[in-house]
């Protein structure tokens, strides 16, 4: 059994503070982290050179489009402090099919860097591209049986989202399963119930659908011809971090009872599920903090009238 320790001082993120402290391992594994009490500085080195911190994960790499394969990228990316990725094969898949991602895959395990591939959704990334390889629902399910395959990778394929593309729908069943479509429409009902009791479903979900929102807008909007502004309306706003893609952003807000009662009365949901949603959103506060503009839909002042305002700065924003 290989076992040795460090010393430093350790970055506590959990915590959110920094102290000399002792990390223990045994075999390959962190056994103990303790803090290091009453030593001179000289124990553990305290110099401004010497942290002991978690790895960084990117969270979202083509590492091919690095002209690197995914040993040597580990080579340099470690150094910097990255110790592991969440890596969308699907360059490589566009010139070489499935031999493409099985190659990242095998290259990826001769290094002990940690490798988190996906189903590369679309090769090509639509129908009007020509690519030197197709995956086609069959190929990902296939994909998504191999274990060193985590998830389904983006969805690129936005207008096939948008007109329920008969791939799109079985690549999206292949990983939600049949009852994902009832009679050829979105089962909203049921995929809400797999992706809000399953937070890794979930970021899946979001995964396939928040690319796929982007760039609709994106094409919307420059169909947009003469209007002095445009306005994006999304739940996810501030988590999908979209935000930073708008110039402005405005929060309507309300207290979580009253919030709670409406949604109790529009879509029928329990106050359990309700709750359970809310949990996984940021907080008011958070959202009230982020946003440039607020509205406040609380009974307690008129709606439209704070509308009208906000669309006056617009207009005066719009001609500046």
């Amino acid at each position: 059994m290989v076992a040795f320790s460090i010393t430093g001082n350790l970055v506590d993120v959990h915590q959110k503070k920094i102290y000399p402290g002792e990390v223990i391992v045994e075999n390959g594994r962190i056994k103990s982290i303790k803090e290091i009490h009453n030593s001179p500085p000289d124990s553990y080195r305290d110099t401004t050179h010497t942290y002991i911190l978690p790895g960084f994960i990117d969270a979202h790499v083509h590492i091919e489009s690095s002209m690197l394969v995914p040993s040597e990228f580990a080579r340099l990316a470690v150094v910097h402090g990255t110790v592991a990725t969440v890596s969308d094969p699907h360059e490589i898949a566009n010139v070489c099919g499935m031999k493409g991602v099985e190659f990242m895959i095998a290259n990826g395990k001769t290094v002990p860097f940690k490798f988190h591939f996906g189903a590369p959704s679309c090769v090509p990334a639509t129908s009007f591209e020509t690519a030197g390889a197709v995956l086609d629902s069959n190929d990902v399910k296939k994909l998504l049986e191999n274990d060193d395959i985590y998830y389904l990778s983006e969805m690129m394929n936005f207008p096939g989202v948008l007109n329920e593309d008969e791939e799109v729908k079985e690549k999206l069943r292949s990983v939600f399963g049949e009852g994902v479509y009832a009679n050829g429409t979105l089962n909203r009902q049921y995929l809400s119930s797999i992706v809000f009791n399953d937070p890794l479903k979930l970021a899946l979900l979001n995964s396939i659908v928040h690319p796929a929102v982007f760039r609709a807008f994106d094409a919307w909007v420059a169909q947009i011809k003469n209007a002095p502004y445009v306005m994006k309306e999304a739940a996810l706003l501030f988590e999908s971090t979209s935000y930073k893609m708008c110039d402005y952003s405005i929060m309507v807000t309300a207290p979580l009872e009253l919030r709670i009662e409406r949604v109790l009365k529009r879509d029928g949901l329990t106050r359990t599920e309700i709750e359970s949603r809310n949990a996984k959103q940021f907080s008011e506060e958070k959202k009230t903090q982020l946003a440039d503009f607020v509205v406040r839909n609380d009974d307690t002042e008129l709606v439209i009238p704070q509308v009208m305002e906000l669309h006056k700065q617009f207009l005066a924003l719009a001609t500046k």
